[in-house]
């Protein structure tokens, strides 16, 4: 994989993230909105919070389920680990915790890969 097509894809791996910010982000403000208003919210700002969440969980779920193939598809290949544990590892976080392990996961094994003989010793 070349340099810019790892970019892209770091990128792309950064999508589910953000929009679970974002959905967070929504959600906290529709509460503390109800809360502040001590439950007499306008239908129109609960309703706004509630669709940009919905859009922000549609737009992680859709662009989610192809990172998540090709990341578990890329582990279970990827001949290098350590041993079969950390093989194991990483891909039950990748099904499992998928939004926060596919970039760390990007980051550790297809940005900048050391091969294990390379690494420093002091970090």
């Amino acid at each position: 994989m070349n340099r810019t097509s790892t970019i892209l894809l770091g990128l792309v791996t950064l999508i589910p993230a953000v929009c679970l910010v974002v959905t967070l982000v929504q959600m906290i403000d529709v509460f503390s909105e109800i809360a502040a208003t001590g439950g007499s919210v306008e239908p129109g700002v609960l309703s706004q919070g509630i669709k940009n969440s919905l859009v922000a969980s549609w737009i992680s779920s859709i662009a989610m389920v192809p990172l998540v193939v090709f990341y578990v598809w890329h582990a279970a290949a990827r001949a290098s680990f350590s041993g079969q544990l950390a093989r194991v590892i990483w891909i039950a976080a990748l099904i499992l915790v998928a939004p926060l392990a596919m970039p760390i996961y990007w980051y550790a094994h297809l940005w900048a890969p050391v091969p294990s003989g390379d690494r420093p010793l002091t970090p």
